[in-house]
């Protein structure tokens, strides 16, 4: 489900990169943390708990290639990414919901429909991974645990690297920061979860 946020990056979006102004690691062990959990494990906990919540959201900023902000809704299976856009003063809303490696998008105003895509193998949508501990960092005041995950995003082949931060307190991840390179170009975003929980529900479209 997260790895496809990245990889889905064809239809509306981009990926991912670190972020200079996010705070700096405490420490950065390549060792599993204490415990006997690896990394892995401890990532893979915190986004199962998060997905036993039902729903929530994430917003992301971009920094770069282009700077705008997006509003990705979780609900189940379904994801429904909501970007705004502003060029030269002229507004616009591109909309897409994802489910199974099935999308459909529409943009706002101008479509008068949705427009579906086939499905994605799974082999683009979950690419393996490897993740490392990136030690203690402060998220907004509170104390969490970041995770250096990276993989390729099979779609473009472009190399990706998530700073996924987990609060100590709750166990949750608290902020994903994004950096994808491709062919030189370089998409960087930090997304940040909240209405966790929070009644969504996200309908695919009949097209």
């Amino acid at each position: 489900m997260w790895r496809r946020i990245a990889i889905c990056l064809v239809f509306p979006l981009m990926a991912i990169a670190d972020d200079p102004t996010a705070p700096a690691p405490a420490t950065a062990p390549a060792a599993s943390p204490a415990g006997g959990e690896s990394p892995a494990d401890k990532l893979r906990a915190a986004r199962a708990q998060l997905e036993a919540r039902g729903s929530h959201r994430e917003r992301r900023v971009y920094s770069a290639p282009h700077e705008f902000t997006q509003v990705v809704e979780f609900a189940g299976k379904r994801q429904r990414w909501i970007s705004e856009f502003d060029d030269d003063g002229k507004r616009s809303t591109q909309e897409t919901i994802w489910e199974g490696g099935k999308g459909a998008r529409r943009t706002l105003p101008g479509d008068s429909g949705w427009q579906c895509f086939p499905p994605i193998d799974d082999k683009l949508i979950e690419p393996t991974t490897t993740v490392t501990d990136g030690g203690a960092v402060t998220v907004d005041g509170h104390a969490a645990h970041r995770y250096v995950e990276k993989f390729t995003n099979g779609m473009a082949n472009g190399a990706v690297t998530h700073l996924v931060d987990v609060d100590d307190a709750s166990g949750l991840p608290l902020r994903l920061i994004s950096t994808e390179v491709d062919g030189g170009v370089e998409t960087r975003y930090v997304g940040t979860y909240y209405d966790v929980g929070a009644g969504i529900t996200i309908e695919f479209p009949a097209c």
